[in-house]
């Protein structure tokens, strides 16, 4: 199963960031998220099409995704919501970057979580990836990755 946010509505709440989006499972939407940003647990509503095995891979997604971190009184769900709210934000800076800029990350360097090199001025396209892939391979610093592939 492929979990996704799409919709997303987002704003200042008191003890974070406050949101809704519609909740799909391999492309097809099966329900919506709401956290008030109050610092209590968010709200999963399930459409009424949701079937056991559904529900059932979620909670395996969600337990896997408490299982990386320390449990800190949270539950599984809110690890699951979390995560895939945290893809959500990093897909939307990454296009956002991509208007007039290459993010990438360039092998033998260590970076931070979030953190990328970018090449500034440069509308981020297929053909422009290809063309600093093999100008970095050239020197013998190949890419790794470049932000575009995780969208």
């Amino acid at each position: 199963m492929k979990a996704e946010f799409k919709n997303v509505k987002t704003m200042d709440g008191m003890e974070g960031v406050a949101f809704s989006a519609s909740l799909y499972f391999d492309g097809k939407k099966v329900g919506s998220v709401v956290d008030d940003g109050n610092g209590g647990m968010p709200f999963v509503h399930f459409d009424y099409r949701v079937t056991g095995e559904q529900r059932a891979e979620w909670e395996a997604y969600c337990a896997a995704c408490a299982a990386k971190h320390d449990s800190n009184g949270l539950s599984a769900e809110e690890y699951g919501v979390d995560a895939l709210f945290d893809i959500w934000e990093e897909r939307k800076q990454i296009r956002s970057w991509m208007r007039t800029k290459v993010a990438m990350r360039i092998s033998g360097r260590t970076y931070d979580e979030g953190a990328w090199d970018c090449i500034v001025g440069h509308r981020d396209t297929p053909e422009r990836r290809e063309e600093i892939a093999k100008h970095y391979a050239d020197k013998g610093t190949p890419i790794v990755e470049f932000a575009a592939d995780r969208i």
